[in-house]
């Protein structure tokens, strides 16, 4: 989809969805972070704030990166 048939309304959504996610990603950076209650209410309230595939997929994979490491940390 070319830039321009882009709303500015939706490239917002977007930037802030990115920024909310990178705040989630940098507070429970450290494997043993995840561990909290905290952590799950983060990932699901963005969940709902934005609903959709994108929303999903960062969300995917930050947990999937922190897993990773988490594991990782154990061997």
């Amino acid at each position: 989809m070319p830039l321009a048939a882009v709303s500015k309304d939706q490239i917002k959504t977007e930037f802030n969805l990115f920024g909310e996610i990178w705040n989630i990603y940098k507070a429970y950076y450290t494997p043993e972070a995840k561990d909290n209650e905290e952590y799950w209410e983060a990932i699901t309230a963005v969940q709902h704030k934005y609903p959709g595939q994108l929303s999903r997929d960062l969300a995917l994979a930050i947990l999937g990166d922190i897993e990773r490491r988490s594991e990782e940390r154990k061997t």
